[in-house]
């Protein structure tokens, strides 16, 4: 599977629309079957949002590459901080971010969701998350356990100064769930509204090795799925009973 991940710099809207449609052909000319773009890669925290204006963009720019599985990030939509994924002109996924960051004040922003999602790609189920989702194992650990997830795919808002905690995170997960887990990044912001240097991509795979990129374009072998060295799935036990001693 060939996945190409947007290393994304948020300017004006207008430029943001052109940049994703480049992106989304470049993807499709690289024979990728899906491109991944960071949290609100369209407006940061402060720019112009005008949200049927983009919605509606979006969904021209996936329509204009229907072969293209386009992970569009997150929107600001609905008082909710939300992922979409599309496919020829559809939106065929979506999810509202439930684990809001409190330090940047999103709580006062938007709602958090109130459901866990994911959807089916080909022949690999994709769980989703939004950044400071990746800090609660057992949101990606139920869909694991209840979905049957191979692949995460968390887009995220997350500064360069972090990044060693993004990136850990990220192999946390896959290494817990023997799942592939993308972790798609903002770059800069630098939209007249904010400024921000923004945390890098990083791929693992279910055995928690770094996957590198080539001009963007990364290559996951699902055949690692199928061995995993400790199946997590498998042979989960419930417990539900605490012992507590004084």
């Amino acid at each position: 599977m060939r996945v190409y991940m947007s290393r994304w710099h948020v300017g004006p809207t207008d430029h943001n629309l052109r940049n994703a449609a480049m992106q989304v052909r470049q993807a499709a000319e690289r024979n990728c079957s899906m491109v991944v773009f960071p949290e609100l890669f369209l407006t940061g925290y402060k720019g112009a949002n005008p949200q049927d204006e983009l919605r509606s963009a979006l969904l021209q720019i996936s329509r204009s590459f229907p072969q293209i599985t386009c992970c569009f990030g997150s929107i600001s939509e609905d008082n909710a901080n939300r992922q979409v994924v599309m496919l020829g002109g559809e939106e065929i996924a979506r999810y509202d971010k439930v684990h809001l960051f409190r330090p940047n004040q999103e709580h006062e922003m938007w709602q958090p969701g109130q459901c866990y999602a994911s959807w089916q790609h080909a022949d690999i189920r994709i769980g989703m998350a939004i950044c400071n989702d990746i800090r609660f194992p057992e949101q990606v650990h139920a869909l694991r356990l209840g979905h049957g997830i191979g692949m995460l795919v968390c887009p995220a808002l997350w500064p360069a100064r972090r990044d060693h905690i993004w990136a850990t995170l990220l192999r946390a997960r896959a290494i817990e769930n023997n799942i592939f887990v993308v972790g798609c990044c903002i770059s800069t912001i630098d939209n007249g509204a904010e400024v921000f240097d923004g945390a890098g991509n990083h791929v693992f795979d279910p055995d928690g090795n770094e996957i590198t990129d080539v001009d963007r374009m990364f290559n996951l072998d699902l055949s690692s799925l199928d061995t995993p060295l400790v199946d997590t799935r498998a042979q989960h036990l419930e417990v539900s009973e605490l012992q507590l001693f004084d």
